[in-house]
């Protein structure tokens, strides 16, 4: 039945498959250590960003939002899976089994296995002690984009991503409805799966939006291939060099943020082929300075241009407007990528550790 997808906080890991079983994703211990100072729970939802209408599934899609349903076991339930969880030391009355959570320290009661408390940097977004702590605890202030390889991708029967589903509350959709410029979901044996992206074509459209801006900040977790050129991984703008807000991989192999001409360059061979990364860049409101970070060090830092708060029409994942510039910019991101998060504010120093202990203890960057 074809029917809208619901926007909700992420509440269950895993992908919208078409035409095959919903697959289960584990996740493996924390190996990051991040500065947590300033470290508080968030509450559940996200703000910002334009309403758009919630695209709809092919008969044979499966809902993996919260509020979606499936006869198999999601991801990230409890069932068979003790991943980042605790348990108590036997099964009583009110529990069939020992009780295991995960990314939680959990116990038995007479209703049967409850939440103590979530194992940082995780939070309990559903409400519900059958899944755990099942949500990274990031900021939801501003929250506009929240893009995730591991939910909320619609795949294909060929294995090619129609729609990726944004978590953040915000209601946006990447889409990409030509078949031979999306780019293909794949499991990883030591982690959560990536979306690939072919540096020649592949591409998610973003709807119209993105007009107001106090600051910014973008977080990714990402793969490169070999390329040269400069490349987006989220791109607003108007056209070619018009209102431009980009966050991108750029030449030679370095970390770029760019607003109407006026950018930063990371360290060049910083943005390194063949390795998981957790990048960022956060700019300040009033003052403009930028900080490029990789894997939770600075790299770079410079004031920039701040955004013109205007409505942006040409909008992009996994690709920028640049081509004017064919010699110099291949315009399309050649890699991997596993998580987007996009906020129009410069986040604080303490929220930043935060999403970069959610990133680094879920995908486990090299």
């Amino acid at each position: 039945m074809h029917g809208p997808i619901l926007f909700h906080p992420p509440a269950r890991r895993g992908r919208v498959l078409l035409g095959a079983a919903l697959l289960s994703v584990g996740l493996g211990g924390c190996r990051a250590a991040l500065s947590l100072d300033d470290y508080e729970f968030a509450e559940p939802g996200g703000s910002g960003g334009e309403q758009v209408e919630p695209p709809l599934l092919p008969a044979a899609g499966r809902d993996n939002s919260a509020g979606g349903s499936s006869s198999e076991t999601q991801p990230g339930s409890s069932a068979g899976s003790s991943s980042g969880g605790s348990s108590s030391d036997a099964a009583d009355a009110g529990c069939t089994t020992a009780c295991e959570l995960p990314h939680a320290d959990a116990a038995c009661a007479d209703t049967g296995c409850v939440i103590v408390q979530c194992i940082a940097p995780w939070r309990d977004a559903n409400g519900s002690a059958d899944d755990g702590c099942e949500a990274g605890d990031v900021p939801s202030d501003g929250l506009t984009l929240w893009f995730m390889a591991d939910q909320g991708a619609v795949v294909q029967p060929d294995g090619s991503v129609s729609t990726w589903i944004d978590q953040s509350g915000s209601g946006y959709a990447a889409t990409q409805p030509v078949s031979g410029r999306r780019p293909t979901w794949q499991e990883q044996a030591d982690g959560p799966p990536l979306l690939s992206f072919d540096g020649v074509d592949d591409y998610f459209d973003l709807p119209t939006g993105f007009a107001t801006f106090d600051g910014s900040s973008f977080f990714a977790v990402v793969e490169a291939e070999p390329n040269d050129k400069c490349a987006g991984i989220l791109h607003f703008s108007n056209g070619p060099d018009a209102n431009d807000v980009e966050f991108g991989r750029h030449r030679t192999n370095l970390l770029l943020y760019e607003v109407n001409g006026d950018w930063i360059d990371g360290t060049t061979d910083a943005f390194v082929v063949g390795r998981r990364l957790v990048v960022s860049s956060v700019q300040a409101a009033g003052s403009g300075a930028v900080e490029l970070r990789i894997d939770g060090t600075r790299d770079q830092g410079k004031t920039v241009e701040l955004p013109d708060n205007v409505v942006r029409r040409t909008n992009y994942v996994g690709r920028n407007a640049y081509t004017e510039q064919p010699d110099l910019c291949s315009m399309y991101f050649h890699g991997r990528i596993g998580e987007l998060l996009f906020y129009p504010r410069g986040v604080s120093n303490g929220e930043r550790a935060r999403i970069e202990a959610y990133l680094h203890e879920k995908w486990q960057p090299e």
